[in-house]
């Protein structure tokens, strides 16, 4: 296959389809998704960094509104410590933004329980979990995003450059894993998780989409979830085919390995396609080959 392949993709579904596991009784979770946060990777697709990598950088461009061509660069780097966000660490932000929603949007610090957010995320109530959470958060503290005409201000409707990290500060309060009677978790402190500003302003300027979160979490595999994040945004235009070349979806927007061939990127998305197509999320998958090539 030319490197220079379009994938061709029909979003026909308005919503995705719930998982099959939900009760028709339970109200369906939705929460949100910060655009710029949507538009690039701020994680890596597996659960640990190669060794030695410390930054990811990703970059495309786009037509301004003046015609123009806009470069746009997305760099994230990882703290010395804690080093780069990985695949688990999208998912606590995901279960972050849902609550942030349900607690209006109104400040940059919003309170949680540890064992809420486990819950939230579908992950096994026991200490291991709380341990995966606490350096999900320490990760997400870490990692510094410098976005070079990459971050859009939807108040002032044009391309910034800026730097920030996802969250400002954290406090967990001990929590026993496993106590889920009401007015244990009621007589505890609460924890919280504190937005940076740069991040918050952009929440209160309106650059939000709304997101599945019970669909999201019943992807099975990182990929899917990126990938469906990344769709679900491009939607927004209104439009029943979104094309895009090959790689730049794979590097630049889902942020796989730079060593993939086509053939390999075509394998490893596959089944993140048939996750999509089987929910109904997408109708159709296409490839066709560049005119330019």
């Amino acid at each position: 296959m030319s490197e220079d392949h379009l994938e061709e993709l029909d979003l026909a579904f308005i919503e995705p389809v719930m998982p099959a596991e939900a009760s028709t009784s339970i109200a369906p979770r939705v929460g949100r998704d910060e655009m710029n946060l949507a538009e690039f990777p701020f994680a890596l697709l597996s659960d640990r960094a190669p060794a030695g990598m410390t930054t990811l950088k990703f970059e495309d461009t786009v037509e301004g509104k003046d015609g123009k061509p806009i470069r746009r660069v997305w760099t994230v780097t990882g703290s010395d410590e804690f080093g780069l966000p990985v695949a688990a660490d999208e998912q606590v932000y995901v279960a972050l933004m849902e609550v942030t929603k349900e607690q209006g949007f109104d400040q940059r610090t919003i309170s949680v329980t540890r064992y809420d957010l486990i819950k939230r995320l579908g992950w096994p109530d026991k200490g291991e979990s709380y341990r995966r959470l606490r350096a999900a958060l320490d990760r997400l503290l870490g990692v510094t995003i410098k976005a070079e005409r990459a971050f859009w201000d939807n108040a002032k409707q044009r391309y910034v450059d800026v730097g920030f990290h996802i969250i400002d500060d954290y406090a967990l309060y001990d929590e026993m894993p496993g106590r889920k009677r009401r007015g244990q978790q009621e007589s505890l402190p609460l924890s919280f998780v504190t937005w940076n500003q740069v991040i918050f302003r952009s929440f209160q300027a309106g650059n939000l989409k709304q997101l599945d979160t019970a669909f999201y979490f019943s992807l099975k595999s990182s990929l899917s979830r990126r990938l469906y994040r990344y769709l679900d945004k491009k939607r927004y235009d209104g439009k029943g085919v979104y094309r895009i070349g090959l790689r730049k979806l794979a590097f630049e927007k889902l942020g796989m390995s730079r060593s993939y061939y086509p053939s390999h990127i075509k394998q490893e998305l596959q089944r993140a396609h048939e996750e999509l197509l089987a929910s109904g999320f997408l109708k159709a998958v296409d490839y066709e080959i560049n005119e330019a090539s």
